[in-house]
């Protein structure tokens, strides 16, 4: 497993507030700071550039293994304006997790999977991202996660849903002997996940070590 850190800032005083975060999912303009799997999530908000898309639908995720571009099987692009399911982007909505369920007629779901030889490119560069859990984690089962937020505004933010208290994280993770399963992130943010880990940066390129934090801010 391999995670190469781009770019990452100090930690923030105190994390978001629920209504931030809220505002935020419903295309608020506003920008969350740059920052690479930290503890404490975002540094600074700042009016938003770009604002989301009016003409398509905040994505609703489902479980399992995410669907591919058009044309491209070894490729999910989420980007602030479109996405692998037609008409949808923006913000991007995953399952409630077995942890977070509380409707019996609801199926769980624990994670949805990048697998193996599929890249999940979520690109900040038209706007912010933004993804929002129920609780299911990222699980990249083999695969690739590609960050590329592109500054201090046109971010990705990775967050629980504000009727939920915390979501599992991001997970890397190999499938099988060839397919290690990595992740590259910049501009980057991960809020109220509930699991840490430690992961160092591949040690041939100028990345420092970083602490992959799926936890929550403190």
């Amino acid at each position: 497993m391999r995670l190469d850190v781009l770019r990452r800032l100090q930690l923030p005083a105190s994390p978001p507030s629920l209504l931030l975060r809220a505002a935020w999912k419903y295309g608020v303009a506003v920008g969350v700071a740059a920052v690479v799997l930290t503890a404490g999530g975002v540094d600074r908000v700042q009016p938003n550039g770009h604002a989301l898309a009016t003409s398509v639908l905040p994505t609703t995720v489902p479980c399992g293994t995410i669907a591919t571009d058009l044309n491209d099987p070894t490729t999910a692009t989420w980007t602030a304006t479109k996405s692998p399911y037609l008409g949808t982007a923006s913000p991007y909505n995953l399952p409630v997790s077995s942890t977070n369920n509380a409707d019996p007629t609801v199926q769980p779901c624990d994670a949805i999977v990048v697998p193996p030889d599929v890249t999940l490119k979520i690109d900040a560069s038209q706007g912010p991202v933004q993804i929002f859990s129920h609780g299911a984690a990222i699980d990249v089962h083999g695969g690739h996660l590609l960050v590329l937020g592109a500054s201090e505004i046109n971010s990705v933010l990775f967050d629980a849903e504000p009727d939920v208290a915390s979501w599992t994280g991001i997970t890397v993770d190999a499938s099988d002997a060839s397919h290690a399963g990595n992740a590259s992130l910049a501009f980057a943010s991960i809020q109220h996940a509930h699991e840490r880990r430690d992961v160092h940066a591949r040690p041939d390129g100028p990345h420092q070590a970083a602490s992959l934090w799926a936890g929550r801010g403190q």
